[in-house]
């Protein structure tokens, strides 16, 4: 009588990028040498690398789980019972799917493990370690990421657009190539460029993410969120995983949770940029509208309902005998919960009507004369802060290399400690950082005023020929010019820049 061999498929894993294909190909050789002995036939293996057993979002094992309803296999081989989960509560689940397909789950290195009422207890005893270890190693490396978050270090993962870390100390430093990409992302986004706009000024320059690629609405967006450009450094932000095993990086920890360590890391951007950078992004919510019109919309961007606040954006609809097409402003309150009672307004009509009030308020000669004194001002107020900026780094720079000079000393007079090598090393690195920004801010700090005159001579050739612009050309005009637009039932207000 020929004796019946039981079909079973082999399941191997390893959970880190550490482990080579071997740690695989030996799991392998012990499930094929223990099938040969007990004459099991293995059909087809199972295998996922460089995933953790605290999961179950393994694609080869979530197949293999599925494979199971066509009942080709009776058994399951793995390694050791861990390489099937580190959960408890994942193995008893997938091995009751499992055990309604008539299939039950073998260790080849555990065989005491054979179904009777010690082994039960045994196995639970077993998969209740393999867990206590998965949450013990979690702990661990959770205490050391936070020691290495309350110096300031890199934690692992790729650095933010602008920075690299020092392989030595863990810190980081500035890029300067890359920092100027993050400096015209929130020079765009403030002078008002919509995310299209952004992106194809980027896109135009040759401008890449830090892994490579070309810029998009969400890159983009990170980059404007990410408060480490103000030099605080930041750890343990996003929420934990679900039980799905995701992670929403959209959402925040309660902040007693997260490590927040204000100048731990060079700053790109200055506080009042990324406040007013913030500001518009939170008043932006609700305008995506604006930025996905497909006819040229001037004012996109810039119109707002005085009735319920929300923003306006470009729509066209068709009417009359003749299907004539018309481009009006709509509240989008409006357009997508009808709960907003303002009427539409003619594309052109509000156009024209900003257009005239640009050039009756800023372009006439009385406007000329006025705006060059506010554009003095404001250049004043520029050149104020950044001025107080210099200062501040200058006072660091000095106190850095007074700490510098005095561990010099100490070093010099025979002190070999490595300590005392790291620290003058951080120090020597740290006033590299702070001369290169002191270096761009100086640059900045021109102190340049504007001439009236030169500037009466450029807006009198605006004047006269902006009628010839490029639609392109007359909505760059107008962020320039208008800070907002409130359309009322009964009349339109327009807010201007420099009055």
């Amino acid at each position: 009588m020929t004796e019946t061999t039981t079909r079973a498929v082999a399941y191997a894993r390893y959970s880190s990028d550490n482990q080579r294909d071997a740690s695989i190909d030996a799991q392998l050789r012990e499930i094929k040498e223990y099938a040969s002995k007990n004459n099991i036939t293995i059909i087809q293996e199972y295998v996922d690398k460089a995933l953790s057993g605290t999961t179950d979002k393994r694609p080869e094992f979530l197949k293999m789980i599925d494979d199971s309803m066509n009942k080709e296999f009776d058994v399951v081989l793995v390694h050791k019972l861990d390489r099937f989960s580190r959960k408890r509560y994942d193995s008893a689940i997938y091995k009751k799917k499992l055990s309604d397909h008539n299939v039950k789950v073998v260790s080849v290195l555990e065989p005491m493990l054979d179904g009777s009422p010690e082994s039960i207890l045994l196995e639970s005893v077993v998969e209740g370690y393999a867990d206590f270890y998965s949450a013990n190693l979690k702990r661990e490396v959770e205490k050391g990421m936070k020691e290495n978050a309350l110096n300031a270090m890199h934690n692992g993962g790729c650095p933010p657009l602008g920075y690299g870390v020092d392989p030595t100390t863990k810190k980081y430093f500035i890029i300067e190539d890359e920092a100027k990409i993050v400096r015209m992302i929130f020079d765009l986004y403030l002078n008002n460029y919509g995310y299209s706009e952004m992106i194809n000024s980027l896109n135009t320059l040759g401008c890449k993410t830090k892994k490579g690629k070309n810029f998009g609405k969400n890159s983009i967006h990170g980059i404007l969120k990410n408060e480490k450009y103000t030099g605080i450094y930041i750890f343990n932000r996003a929420a934990s995983k679900g039980s799905n095993g995701k992670r929403n990086h959209h959402k925040s920890k309660d902040e007693c949770e997260i490590i927040r360590i204000y100048d731990g890391m060079p700053a790109i951007i200055d506080k009042i940029t990324f406040q007013k950078a913030q500001a518009m992004l939170e008043r932006n919510k609700h305008r995506s509208g604006s930025y996905l019109a497909k006819n040229n919309y001037l004012l996109s961007g810039l119109v707002f309902c005085g009735i319920c606040g929300h923003a306006m954006s470009g729509s066209t609809a068709t009417g009359g005998r003749n299907k004539t097409s018309y481009s009006y402003y709509v509240c989008n309150q409006k357009a997508n919960k009808k709960s907003c009672s303002n009427k539409n307004i003619r594309k052109e009509y509000l156009e024209d009507y900003v257009i005239h009030k640009i050039i009756k308020n800023m372009l006439s000669y009385k406007g000329i004369n006025d705006l060059a004194i506010k554009m003095n001002q404001f250049q004043n107020e520029v050149d104020n802060s950044t001025a107080l900026e210099i200062k501040a780094l200058t006072k660091n720079l000095n106190k850095n290399i007074s700490k510098k000079n005095n561990l010099v000393d100490i070093i010099a007079e025979g002190a070999k400690i490595s300590s005392l090598l790291e620290k003058l090393k951080f120090l020597e690195e740290e006033c590299a950082t702070i001369e290169r920004n002191l270096n761009i801010l100086k640059e900045k700090n021109t102190e340049a005023t504007i001439d009236k005159d030169i500037l009466e001579d450029a807006i009198n050739i605006f004047r006269n020929s902006y009628s010839k612009f490029s639609p392109q050309d007359l909505k760059s005009m107008m962020k320039n010019f208008v800070e907002r637009i409130d359309v009322y039932d009964d009349k339109v207000t327009v807010v201007l820049k420099f009055l």
